[in-house]
């Protein structure tokens, strides 16, 4: 899931350009804008960050002072960057990120001013003005008279050919920096990371604006144009803005086409970030027909990942035997690979197994991919947390759910005590942490767990985690009876996941069937039903409690077209789905109680408790410490509870219908 996270309190910030002094609360400046423009300078000539801080902890090291940032020209590879880096714009950048306030540019316009002094080969300010350095600048600056100086001695045309060429490539990356200040100072003109209203601009929508005009813009330099458009496509996806992700990078490959320069590692990362964009947005046909064009232009690395996208995009579409295959060949050859991704090429391999139920192999490979990180680095600690999260999930999928939730408040409480609670690492963990504990049937200690994050706030960088934070955080209030809640929580869900995910988009079809079946809680059958065919509709009728709805929909009064379905029983995929639908059949269509029965052995914690609570028997029975009762509309409406119905008013309705409809369905079945 990506973004850059945003830590809240008083005011939301976002760590990675955050200065020390908005990171230790301290009064804010031009100060701080220099910092944040020297900072994303940085980021855009080396894709890289001047500090190696993870994601998602405070930067404490940055904060303090304790360590100094990388020199941007250790960023880089390419040996005409890296001298064009070294020296003078190390220097310059190094000037904008002190600690100090007062030790760094005293304004925007100082700062630009130097950058003016280097492209003029003059001293900049940044550096010391020793005797070596002044000279190296007046023969750079008059390169020309020194090498006539010089060609008395040496061969005068091998002399001027050497200098001219050496002006014309300083000139070219003098001219890309200067290009590249001036975006990013338009970038920041109105962006305030602290955002403490609407009206104020974020780092996003500086971002957005920035790729917004270089969408648009025609460049002399088109290598040049390109490069900013990966970067920004990069920034996009951190912000999970996968439409717009694609879209730069679109605009990217026609320019390093049109460009005529010949950079394969460029090539290579367009393509490679184009499938990725594609594959996020659920666009899996188009996303293997890309992987086999682009083939050929893969390197090093490039080749692996894009493998292992294959084996994403393999395992979304349900071919689950050829999804491991690939990854499994993948991690056994991982070589070329950082470390970081080597363990997200593992998670990928979990997944699959999860999906297909061998959950000893998924928490095999969880566990492998954790033996490769760093508890002592910071950088791998995101990756560490989501790693013994997934980890205690499958323990709980292999019959220990008191253990693994256990193991989760254990973390959640980790977390808070590192992060605090408004940071999006601690929201993160605290959803994994109420599955869990749905899981034991602890229905209160799970809404107690996720209940008051701010939900505008919390994740506002990354809308895909914050919908299923809504999502997990509805079904808490579901099953502990605040149906009111619950329908407010998810109906907002769905809405942030339309959004990001853009209308129709198969994603979707998860969010649209729990709308579906929180509403067939609330005893909202009609509007359950259509959320139900968007589901449907949406996956390609691989939704199963979508697919129950719609064959329920007919007796009950509501007919749908094309059911009753006669072969819906058949391709029912587990005995947990065939006697779901024959109780909520025999209970509500036929007006009987059901039959005795035992709880089928593949249901899922949810269904599970709910069959309990419909009648059936648990074998062997569970003791789970604190496990309470499943109190929702419907169940209470099964026992014949006296409740107050929930009343939604013309207005909500309307809402609710809206919503569905900006799903974009298909025709529904």
């Amino acid at each position: 899931l990506g973004a850059d996270p945003t830590l809240t309190g008083n005011a939301p910030l976002t760590l990675r350009y955050a200065s020390p002094e908005q990171l230790g609360g301290k009064p804010v400046g031009v100060a701080s804008d220099v910092y944040q423009l020297g900072l994303l300078l940085y980021h855009l000539l080396t894709h890289a960050w001047p500090y190696n801080e993870s994601d998602h902890e405070m930067p404490q090291e940055r904060l303090r002072g304790e360590v100094l940032p990388v020199l941007a020209s250790r960023r880089v590879t390419e040996s005409r960057l890296k001298r064009a880096l070294t020296g003078d714009i190390d220097s310059i950048l190094l000037k904008c990120l002190r600690v100090a306030p007062a030790e760094r540019y005293a304004s925007v316009v100082e700062f630009r001013e130097d950058l003016c002094r280097h492209r003029e080969h003059r001293p900049v300010r940044a550096r010391r003005q020793t005797r070596g350095y002044v000279l190296r600048s007046f023969m750079a600056r008059h390169r020309l008279g020194v090498a006539m100086t010089l060609a008395v001695l040496l061969l005068v045309v091998v002399a001027v050919v050497s200098a001219l060429g050496l002006a014309a490539r300083s000139r070219e990356y003098a001219g890309r920096t200067e290009r590249l200040l001036d975006e990013v100072t338009e970038m920041f003109s109105s962006a305030d990371p602290y955002a403490p209203s609407p009206k104020t601009t974020t780092v996003a929508e500086a971002v957005d604006r920035a790729t917004d005009r270089f969408l648009k813009e025609q460049s002399s330099d088109p290598q040049f144009q390109a490069r900013m458009l990966v970067n920004l496509a990069e920034m996009q996806r951190r912000s999970e803005s996968h439409e717009r992700m694609l879209a730069l990078l679109q605009r990217a490959g026609e320019l390093a086409d049109a460009g005529g320069g010949d950079d394969p590692q460029l090539r290579s990362r367009i393509a490679l970030g184009q499938i990725d964009a594609l594959f996020q947005l659920g666009r899996y046909d188009e996303a293997i027909a890309a992987l086999d064009q682009s083939a050929v232009r893969f390197i090093g690395a490039d080749r692996v990942l894009a493998a292992r996208i294959r084996g994403d995009v393999l395992s979304e579409q349900g071919h689950l035997d050829a999804a491991v295959q690939i990854l499994s060949e993948v991690s056994a050859d991982m070589s070329e690979l950082p470390v970081l991704e080597r363990a997200e090429v593992l998670n990928s391999l979990a997944i699959v197994y999860s999906r297909q139920r061998n959950f000893a192999a998924e928490l095999a490979s969880y566990r492998e991919a954790e033996a490769l990180l760093d508890p002592a680095l910071q950088k791998h600690q995101p990756a560490l947390l989501r790693l013994r999260g997934n980890a205690a999930s499958a323990l709980a999928s292999l019959g220990h759910p008191a253990e693994a939730a256990d193991l989760f408040v254990a973390l959640n409480t980790e977390v808070v005590a590192k992060l605090g609670r408004d940071h999006p690492m601690a929201a993160k963990v605290a959803a994994n942490t109420a599955v869990m504990l749905q899981g034991v049937e602890r229905w209160e200690d799970a809404w107690l767990a996720t209940h008051d994050f701010d939900m505008a706030l919390v994740l506002r960088e990354e809308p895909i985690w914050r919908a299923q934070l809504l999502t997990i955080v509805a079904g808490s209030a579901l099953y502990t009876g605040r149906a009111e809640q619950a329908l407010s929580l998810i109906a907002e869900g769905t809405g942030v996941a339309v959004a990001t995910l853009g209308s129709g988009s198969p994603r979707l079809a998860y969010y649209a069937e729990q709308l579906a079946w929180t509403l067939f809680e609330v005893d909202e059958v009609e509007l359950a039903l259509a959320a139900a065919k968007a589901s449907y509709a949406l996956s390609g009728g691989q939704r199963s409690v979508a697919d129950l709805l719609l064959q329920l929909g007919p007796g009950l009064g509501f007919p749908v077209p094309g059911r009753p379905d006669p072969g819906f029983m058949a391709r029912q995929g587990s005995d947990c789905d065939r006697t779901h639908f024959l109780l909520l059949e025999r209970k509500m269509v036929q007006g009987l109680d059901p039959e005795p029965g035992v709880v089928p052995t593949d249901c899922a914690h949810t269904e599970r408790a709910r069959f309990e609570a419909m009648g059936l028997r648990v074998d062997p029975p569970r003791s789970f410490v604190g496990a309470e009762p499943m109190r929702s509309p419907l169940i209470r409406r099964w026992r014949g509870e006296q409740a107050s119905p929930l009343v939604i008013d013309a207005e909500q309705r309307s809402r609710l219908r809206d919503l569905i409809q900006s799903l974009a369905l298909p025709v529904a079945p």
